[in-house]
């Protein structure tokens, strides 16, 4: 550090973003008295009583697209009353925390001037009062869409037999490269051989893709194991997708027996009009 202005730091003491509270708590808070009263991006419009409880809105810069704003909350057609507006918070809340977890995995072993992060820290996890930004947890500790993007980002759902193989195991889909990675936190080596497949579905549930082989060999402690660059399903034109990657572990026990310890994430992304996918959201 130089006079307090510049610092390389391995270490990230404070992450967040925005959040959102389940419907009921927004009645509690009264922010849903009026329901054809709520936050419009487009018109830049944040009704008095939300600007006061610390209204963060969801609205990015797509970099890729010289700076145009990405309205997340669109991403899902427009919201017609309060509780549709909030229904669909929850789900940018999930996939933006998510995507901010699994991203310091994919880089937390890399070297810290490629941004490599060996810890972070969530802040916060509970707000202080009743607000609308920056918390797992509602001011009366109903869970949100944030926390269930954390719980995926940070470990996904997971099966483990009592040895506890795996527990330091996490199975993702790298949504900028397009590759599956195997990230292992844990001090010691993961010595069997996983199997990944990423499977694609419609937004009815029919499945429209499966692809099954990707291996991992042993995978060396504090390390990011990466498979080849997936297949997107281009054949059809498709408005959403949802992956659903899982990982396959046999083990061996002292009886000869093998068993499956299964590790999986979702994840949902759209395409444009010419059939390119995107991660990004537009209505």
């Amino acid at each position: 550090m130089t006079n307090g202005t510049t610092a390389t730091v391995a270490f990230q003491a404070e992450i967040g973003s925005s959040s959102m509270p389940r419907f009921h708590t927004i009645q509690r808070m009264g922010l849903g008295d009026d329901p054809e009263d709520f936050p419009i991006a487009s018109a830049q419009y944040v009704p008095t009583l939300w600007d006061f409880h610390k209204f963060q809105n969801y609205i990015l810069r797509d970099a890729a697209n010289n700076n145009a704003l990405i309205d997340g909350i669109t991403a899902y057609g427009s919201p017609h009353n309060v509780q549709d507006y909030v229904a669909r918070a929850q789900l940018i809340c999930w996939q933006q925390y998510q995507a901010l977890f699994e991203g310091f995995s994919s880089k937390m072993f890399e070297d810290k001037q490629e941004g490599g992060k060996s810890a972070v820290v969530m802040w916060k996890t509970q707000s202080p009062w009743p607000s609308l930004r920056g918390f797992l947890y509602d001011w009366w500790l109903g869970t949100t869409g944030s926390l269930e993007g954390v719980r995926i980002g940070t470990g996904g759902y997971r099966r483990m037999d009592n040895s506890g193989i795996g527990s330091n195991l996490k199975i993702q889909l790298n949504l900028a490269t397009m590759r599956v990675e195997l990230v292992n936190r844990g001090r010691e080596s993961h010595p069997y051989h996983s199997f990944a497949s990423v499977n694609w579905y419609k937004f009815d549930g029919e499945q429209v893709l499966s692809q099954n082989g990707f291996k991992f060999g042993p995978v060396k402690p504090m390390s990011v194991a990466r498979s080849e660059v997936i297949k997107i399903p281009t054949t059809e034109s498709y408005q959403v997708l949802f992956a659903q990657v899982s990982l396959s572990s046999p083990k061996d026990n002292d009886m000869g027996e093998t068993k499956n310890n299964i590790f999986r994430s979702w994840y949902w992304m759209s395409f444009n009009d010419t059939g390119d996918f995107n991660y990004d959201y537009k209505e």
